[in-house]
């Protein structure tokens, strides 16, 4: 498949480009300085940032299938300047309309949307005290994705790490996320992958990854 990828020079962009690449996969990504971004020879690159719609629009064209890893910045829980993931999305999901690709998996986090009653009270407090901004920046994001008429999963990770794989699974709604829970950012991009395979399963899904 040809594959376009936002925000790829991220923690777990960075293992869904390679990943992609060990599956056979063709690899477009965006780049705001391609010079820096030092992607392996087989990656195209388009030169640009994910609020630009021609850059946008360059990268989403010709491609079976979009995968964003997009995230807020540090910075977005005290300055909307900060929160990145849901104007970009708007800007991907009319590329896509634009250039007719339906496949869309976008990564949010974990308490968003309708997953935010699964928290542990512990989670909630941090949530609040401290990323409600990544939070408020992924809920607009969601909501973007689910009213588009795209063929869309949203991937809800818990805490990121940069451990070793161990699996993933998925929590059901009766399972409570808290602090301990976490995954590795390696098997959220396998999972990224897996579910441009599992279209039945997984399309029109929000889904929230944990550790197996």
């Amino acid at each position: 498949m040809k594959l376009a990828v936002f925000g790829a020079t991220g923690g777990v962009g960075r293992h869904v480009v390679a990943q992609a690449l060990q599956r056979g996969h063709a690899v477009r990504v965006l780049a705001r300085r391609p010079d820096g971004a030092k992607f392996p020879p087989a990656v195209e690159i388009v030169a640009g940032n994910a609020l630009d719609s021609a850059a946008v629009a360059d990268t989403v064209g010709g491609a079976d299938a979009v995968l964003s890893c997009l995230g807020a910045k540090l910075t977005a829980t005290f300055a909307h300047s900060g929160r990145i993931a849901a104007p970009a999305t708007r800007e991907i999901v009319e590329a896509m309309y634009w250039h007719g690709v339906r496949r869309l998996i976008v990564i949010s986090t974990y308490g968003a949307g309708d997953s935010w009653r699964q928290l542990s009270a512990g989670a909630q407090l941090l949530m609040r005290a401290l990323l409600w901004g990544e939070r408020a920046d992924k809920n607009a994001m969601e909501d973007t994705v689910m009213a588009s008429l795209l063929d869309w999963t949203i991937v809800r990770p818990v805490n990121l790490t940069d451990g070793s794989p161990s699996g993933w699974a998925l929590a059901g709604a009766c399972r409570r996320i808290g602090l301990r829970d976490t995954i590795s950012r390696r098997d959220v991009a396998s999972f990224m992958l897996e579910a441009l395979e599992d279209d039945a399963k997984k399309t029109g899904r929000a889904l929230l990854l944990v550790r197996r």
